[in-house]
């Protein structure tokens, strides 16, 4: 199950409603569900037509070249997040942006879960809570990488599931990740320190992790590059060829 390592009565003052109970011989159907699904990777994504897709990647190739460019690296994740999950034994989701959207036929492969209002920091904290409390391991990806080695996917879940490490990041060259992995419980209001889309971002969350668990330990992947650019869409597109 979940482990939680010693920290100050502060911060378990912080966890005391979300730290999962230890196991109980009662609980033997819980058990069977997270021996079957023993972790969760969530896919952060937009709804075509309910939000803005790839705002940025619009200005420099026009709103059709990069909503063609969305739905490609949709079908490109689901494709490969549904493999490796299967040859795993996790299980996939859809993290989507909009409520009014969660029955969207785009969304129907995965599990669908409501991202929920607020900023980049609140949403990812919601659904890592209520991921933890049904795996022992959680992985964010957004839709922005469709060119993402497999190999590399399944470097963080073996990294997770076979090794003491707490948490897996995966650097983007912008400074922030395009994977995310944990084991540990994390409050909400921990994700909604850190600022996002800067250069300094997966700096400055590796800074909050190692001060809110002094002995984590946090494992990193090889660096990559998401999709936000016209450059990027040129060396994307030559890996998805």
């Amino acid at each position: 199950m979940w482990r939680v390592l010693k920290i100050s009565l502060k911060k378990r003052l912080l966890l005391q409603n979300i730290v999962l109970p230890v196991r109980q011989e009662a609980a033997a159907p819980v058990e069977v569900l997270l021996s079957k699904h023993q972790g969760a990777i969530s896919v952060f994504v937009k709804t075509p037509g309910y939000s803005p897709i790839k705002t940025r990647l619009a200005k420099d190739l026009g709103e059709d070249k990069a909503l063609a460019f969305y739905n490609l690296a949709i079908e490109k994740t689901r494709q490969k997040v549904q493999k490796v999950c299967q040859e795993k034994a996790w299980k996939p989701y859809w993290a989507v942006a909009e409520k009014a959207a969660l029955n969207h036929p785009l969304w129907r492969d995965f599990e669908v879960i409501d991202q929920g209002a607020g900023g980049l920091g609140e949403r990812m904290g919601r659904v890592y809570q209520s991921l933890a409390q049904r795996h022992r391991a959680v992985v964010f990806l957004g839709a922005d990488t469709p060119h993402l080695p497999e190999s590399i996917l399944k470097e963080a879940l073996g990294v997770l599931t076979s090794s003491c490490v707490d948490f897996v990041l995966g650097p983007s060259e912008d400074g922030g990740f395009y994977l995310f992995g944990g084991k540990l419980v994390l409050p909400l209001d921990f994700w909604s320190q850190v600022p996002y889309s800067t250069d300094q971002t997966m700096n400055k969350f590796v800074v909050a992790l190692r001060e809110f668990y002094p002995q984590v330990k946090v494992s990193f992947l090889s660096p990559f590059f998401d999709v936000d650019t016209e450059s990027e869409y040129l060396r994307a597109h030559s890996l998805l060829t």
